[in-house]
């Protein structure tokens, strides 16, 4: 894999399509989506537990594939039980979160968890602690935090090793 696989990819492999929330996507759809996709030597996949649970076994697909040979992401804080959004920066809930994908997808860890928005039920300093344990705990390599101002941003940065960034953007601010 390449030493800066983010950087380097210029497609990525989103599955919230797999989630039939635009049209219905099959195992077989799924399948062939995938190996194509790997096919051409992509590498980065994208999921989030928030994703509505389909029937596409996206875990079964990446069997066939050797696990260092693609980058999975996924997301945390934000979690959706029948699209009611509860986000939460709490340990137990990024922890059960990313464990979760890990069983759910049959791999030993995530290559990079993003934190998708700023938690109602935590500070800064504690999110930061919290997305740090996991990668503490090799449950994830990289960490890459969203939606964050600058403060923001140093607050966390001071407690945990971010390695990527996505700025808050509005064209209302």
């Amino acid at each position: 894999m390449n030493s800066s696989p983010l950087f380097d990819q210029h497609v990525w492999l989103g599955t919230f399509s797999f989630s039939n929330v635009f049209s219905k996507v099959s195992q077989k759809e799924a399948e062939n989506i995938v190996n194509l996709f790997f096919e051409n030597k992509w590498q980065y996949v994208e999921t989030a537990p928030v994703y509505p649970i389909n029937t596409v076994n996206l875990g079964s697909i990446l069997a066939h594939y050797k696990r260092s040979s693609y980058f999975l992401a996924t997301k945390c804080v934000t979690w959706s039980k029948s699209w009611e959004k509860v986000r939460s920066g709490k340990r137990d809930f990024i922890l059960n979160q990313v464990l979760a994908e890990t069983k759910r997808l049959g791999v030993g860890y995530i290559d990079l968890v993003q934190s998708h928005s700023i938690p109602d039920d935590v500070n800064l300093k504690e999110l930061a602690v919290n997305l740090q344990y996991l990668k503490d705990n090799n449950l994830t390599r990289y960490i890459w935090v969203s939606n964050v101002d600058v403060h923001s941003l140093k607050v966390m940065s001071d407690r945990c090793d971010i390695s990527f960034v996505q700025n808050r953007f509005s064209l209302i601010h």
